[in-house]
């Protein structure tokens, strides 16, 4: 039996993996076809808002945080397809030297996945589940509340 913290990251690896893979292969595809540069970015909010409905009910910082991830790693996907590739060697292998560029690459993939977060997984996540069967709890509490108010 896997431990439910394990499960939990699993998920949100699969979904990273899941989410960087996309995001690659989505942006070489657009970017072939002649399509609007922000198609594929866009492309990727799908994901988080899937993500974000199969957390709900959870823990919101958790669930921010974990959405964070994914689209963070949704980000390098994105920013490996858009690199420059100087030659061709290096373009088939998919490789570009980046010491110039890894620290603002970096950062505009922190505003990237802020944004993603906030604005698609966060309300997602906060849709409530919906019961199979009533429980009554809310019909006890407020009887009880009714009770106290009476005295």
């Amino acid at each position: 039996m896997i431990p439910a913290p394990v499960r939990r990251w699993a998920s949100v690896i699969a979904f990273a993996g899941l989410a960087a893979g996309w995001e690659y292969g989505f942006t070489r595809y657009a970017d072939a076809a002649g399509w609007e540069p922000v198609v594929a970015p866009a492309s990727v909010a799908f994901l988080l808002a899937a993500f974000g409905w199969s957390a709900r009910g959870g823990d919101a910082p958790a669930t921010v945080g974990r959405a964070f991830l994914i689209a963070y790693a949704a980000w390098l996907g994105l920013a490996c397809a858009r690199t420059a590739h100087p030659s061709e060697l290096l373009e088939m292998w998919h490789l570009d030297p980046l010491r110039e560029r890894v620290a603002v690459v970096l950062l505009a993939g922190i505003a990237y996945a802020l944004v993603l977060t906030v604005f698609v997984a966060l309300p997602a996540s906060l849709g409530a589940r919906r019961r199979p069967h009533p429980s009554g709890r809310d019909d006890e509490f407020w009887s009880f509340i009714h009770d106290r108010a009476g005295r």
